[in-house]
């Protein structure tokens, strides 16, 4: 913008580098951007679809940016910008006084829905249990024209066999259950000398139970 500016200036017009630094100062204080002032606050608007915590993140950006400590102007530039609904209602009704109760009353409010979806979500669950697989008993001989798990690889690799994982007593225990559980269900079968052998790999779980997974390390590269 500043060798826009000094461009368009008229052939011959500086004469001196004195003229060329007041002519500068005076372009550049006249295009300076007013400074913030604490009415500002109530062009804070919340988006359509802009959450809570959002808005409130971006609206208080703005009350450091403009720097005042009128919270009732804040409190009420805040009620003016906020959307109609459950948490504008609750704000008029307990009518706080400065930004941080908003900010409090913010945190109960959203803890509160989260509280309400989990309800409904287990509602739902509740009244469609039967569409949900809990076990692996619970689905047993998928049709592969409903279900096949395929692995795309290159033939012309060549094929691995992983030496075979030794495992601890509990874990070995854990790996024939889960197995069988997949053999009884008809998920898996038996086969002989495969071309290709990849291990199982036992995660502990969040809740101290174990998750057998298969070591595909091998066949990734394929």
């Amino acid at each position: 913008m500043a060798m826009d500016w000094f461009v368009s200036l008229p052939e011959g017009h500086i004469t001196s580098f004195t003229q060329l630094s007041q002519l500068f100062r005076e372009q550049y204080l006249a295009n300076r951007a007013p400074p913030p002032v604490s009415y500002d606050l109530f062009d804070v608007k919340q988006y359509q679809g802009e959450t809570l915590k959002e808005y409130i993140s971006r609206f208080g950006a703005h009350v450091v940016k403009v720097g005042t400590k009128e919270e009732p102007m804040i409190v009420y530039a805040f009620r003016k910008g906020v959307c109609p609904g459950p948490f504008c209602e609750s704000i008029i009704r307990n009518r706080p006084k400065t930004f941080t109760e908003i900010r409090r009353h913010a945190v109960e409010h959203i803890a509160s829905e989260g509280e309400g979806e989990q309800e409904e979500v287990a509602a739902v669950i509740s009244r469609h249990l039967d569409a949900f697989a809990w076990t692996a008993t619970d689905m047993p001989g998928i049709n592969p024209d409903v279900l096949c798990h395929h692995l795309t690889m290159d033939t012309k690799v060549r094929p691995v066999r992983q030496r075979r994982r030794k495992f601890n007593e509990e874990r070995c225990l854990v790996v024939k259950e889960e197995t069988q559980k997949l053999l009884s269900a008809e998920h898996i079968r038996e086969i002989q000398y495969p071309e290709w052998l990849a291990n199982v790999v036992l995660v502990k779980k969040a809740n101290e139970k174990w998750r057998m997974c298969i070591d595909f390390t091998d066949l990734n590269k394929a």
